[in-house]
């Protein structure tokens, strides 16, 4: 087997491309397998999450809930003991006031009453529309009594006879527990909604009883926060008692029923709405009324996740939350994720294989064109030469066979002399380029003349001739006797522009003539002067214009114009053509456009010269030597690597100043140039 696998051949380009593409469809792979588990997993932790959320909120909610009927019994049943509330209906008005207002300010019950030991009864009522009615009983009578704003009786709207509250089954059955206790869930026909009643027995100090206070709580408010709230996408959530009847609900159905204009409550397994009943039915024999309970269930293929939470208070209420999550509202995202992966996935392969015949050609082709030329070399072609241009081991491998093939030939042949004559060339050669070099250099500085002066010379040399053309047809009028008034008007009048055209230009020459005179002064010159510093930088980027130009860096000068500089302008000329020489060859030589700032600031320690640009700035392991006399990276163009290092020793020798660098690749460099003020002056 081992043998047989040896024997195959393969191309190299197979032994590059294929373990390469290999092992990115292998790890594209383990990362999107990964990514899908991984996500189920979170999925499955956020449902968990949701799930206890959701029930803590609504185990919140109904504590809250259910304890305000109770509260106000409690403060009632403390009102009366301590007579702070009389029960006195022979002038019931103030407690038809107490009602009415305490049934406003608790806004979450629907019914406050109490029936007392001897047959009275007095309770207030909230309608839907917001209205508050009093129901008043003395002797057996029950009067429904509409109210005004402010509490006071107006109107009976009804009458009862024979209502005695001692023989109501609520009365009775606060009565029987001798402590607060919940009644049965019961109907209200009127408002479409189910309700139950808090009672509570209250007794005198000497253990007499006294009266029966009730409170009634709708659970129209339970309905809508089960409505509101957010469970993923399509979760519900529904309470049930232990008996398996519907409390309420998150969806629209209401938790009874009319049969033959009866209502009756009905069980959460017979429930209209497909997936509450579904829930109903899986939890039928797997209940714990005592702790919370996790599950998940398989229904139409779907699964849900699914908390079931036991609500207990200490008033005998007993109630079953359940919550309901599919898992197709996480799911959407993971498919997507998925798909999106596998998308990736193909497009990475698509890209490592073009990636891998990209390599295995450019790492092949050397390696082929040194096969051939070697099979060249051993048929005896000794004028073999391979062309490969490259920093890398094939590249120094074709500098070994290239000079390994020389040396056959020169060998062989003996040719001493040709490579003599051949080194004499070159030094000829390396002459001429010295001397192209210093008439490159001349030239630069006559093209920046020239260049800046051409415009305003050109200018003035064609306003002339036009004033000539025009002086002679003038003259030629006058001699016809043709000329007229209006011809000497015109004449004069464009004589006169010519002539400011004309100087206007001249002193442009001139001025542009004396600069470069300065700054050509001032590099030959090493006498002190005072010049203004802002107006001498400009007179330097003027002398660098063309060079500017033609890299197409702009050059902004922010400096005090009351600046005024005793000192060497030569010194300062050499600093900033360094420094803007530095920045066109190195920072901007392969950039179509640039920015290079020099600010000045005057501070009490004395002047600092910020110069920074935009270009691809300095390596680090560069910057450290960039000082250093003949350290350059750019020999190859003829850099001499003296440029900073110049400009180094201008600065701290000539200026007496401190020079630092900070760049970092392809974030442009800034050099800061500190020179210190010398008897309160820049006397330098």
């Amino acid at each position: 087997m081992k043998k047989f696998f040896f024997n195959i051949k393969l191309s190299l380009k197979s032994v590059i491309i294929v373990p390469f593409i290999l092992q990115i469809v292998t790890t594209v792979g383990l990362v999107a397998w990964l990514s899908f588990y991984n996500g189920k997993q979170a999925i499955e932790d956020l449902a968990i999450q949701l799930r206890s959320e959701i029930t803590a909120l609504i185990d919140q909610h109904i504590k809250t809930h259910t304890a305000m009927p109770h509260l106000v019994n409690q403060i009632n049943s403390d009102a009366i003991r301590q007579d702070l509330l009389k029960i006195d209906f022979s002038n019931p008005q103030h407690l038809v006031s107490y009602f009415w207002n305490q049934i406003k300010q608790f806004k979450t019950v629907s019914y406050i009453g109490l029936g007392t030991e001897q047959g009275n009864y007095i309770g207030s009522k909230k309608r839907e529309n917001g209205s508050i009615i009093v129901e008043l009983s003395n002797h057996n009578k029950l009067e429904t009594w509409e109210t005004d704003t402010d509490g006071n009786r107006s109107t009976v709207s009804a009458i009862r006879q024979n209502y005695d509250p001692r023989t109501r089954p609520w009365y009775k059955a606060a009565v029987n527990a001798a402590k607060p206790v919940w009644s049965d869930i019961y109907v209200y026909f009127s408002s479409n909604s189910t309700g139950i009643s808090a009672n509570q027995a209250i007794y005198d100090k000497k253990g007499k009883l006294l009266a029966v206070a009730s409170v009634d709580l709708t659970f129209l408010d339970l309905g809508y926060f089960l409505k509101n709230l957010k469970i993923a996408k399509t979760g519900q959530t529904f309470i049930m008692e232990p008996s398996g009847l519907l409390v309420a609900s998150s969806t629209d159905e209401k938790p009874f029923r009319i049969i033959d204009n009866k209502t009756r409550r009905f069980r959460a397994i017979d429930s209209e709405d497909i997936l509450t009943s579904a829930t109903a039915k899986y939890l039928e024999g797997k209940l714990n009324n005592t702790k919370k309970q996790q599950l998940d269930f398989i229904y139409q293929q779907k699964k849900y996740f699914l908390e079931v939470l036991p609500y207990h208070d200490k008033w005998g209420l007993e109630w079953l939350i359940v919550v309901i999550v599919p898992e197709n509202d996480f799911m959407e995202h993971i498919h997507f994720n998925t798909l999106v992966s596998i998308m990736l996935c193909v497009f990475a392969l698509i890209v490592a294989i073009l990636i891998g015949i990209v390599t295995a050609r450019w790492i092949i082709k050397p390696i082929q064109n040194l096969n051939i030329a070697s099979k060249a070399l051993a048929l005896g072609q000794w004028d073999q030469k391979v062309q490969i241009e490259r920093q890398d081991e094939l590249g120094d491998l074709a500098k070994s066979f290239n000079s390994m093939a020389q040396q056959l030939t020169e060998l062989l042949y003996g040719l001493e002399a040709e490579v003599e004559e051949r080194t004499k060339k070159i030094k000829q050669a390396q002459q001429q380029l010295i001397e192209s070099a210093k008439m490159a250099e001349l030239g630069n500085l006559v093209a920046g003349v020239a260049h800046e002066i051409n415009t305003p010379v050109g200018i003035g040399v064609t306003a002339a001739s036009r004033l000539n053309t025009l002086s002679l047809e003038l003259e030629n009028l006058y001699k016809t006797g043709k000329m007229k008034r209006a011809d000497l008007d015109k004449y004069l009048k464009s004589t006169q522009q010519g002539s400011q055209l004309i100087q206007k230009n001249l002193t442009r020459a001139a001025e542009l003539v004396q600069s470069f005179k300065q700054v050509a002064v001032d590099q030959s010159s090493e006498q002190q002067r005072s010049f203004v510093f802002k107006d001498y930088l400009n007179e330097i980027i003027t002398s660098l214009r063309a060079e500017l130009k033609h890299y197409q860096v702009k050059v902004s000068i922010i400096c005090d114009e009351n600046i005024v500089l005793t000192s060497y302008p030569g010194i300062f000329y050499q600093i900033f053509t360094n420094l803007i020489m530095n920045s066109l060859i190195h920072g901007f030589s392969n950039q179509q456009q640039g920015e290079i700032k020099i600010k000045v600031k005057s501070m009490k320690q004395g002047l600092i010269l910020d110069y920074s640009d935009n270009g691809k700035g300095i390596p680090a392991k560069v910057i450290e030597h960039i000082f250093e006399p003949f350290f350059t990276t750019n020999r190859q163009q003829g850099g001499s690597g003296l440029g900073l290092h110049i400009v180094y020793n201008l600065v701290t020798h000539k200026l007496n100043g401190n020079i630092s660098c900070d760049s970092s690749e392809g974030n442009g460099v800034n050099f800061i140039i500190e020179i210190k003020r010398i008897n309160n002056e820049y006397s330098l």
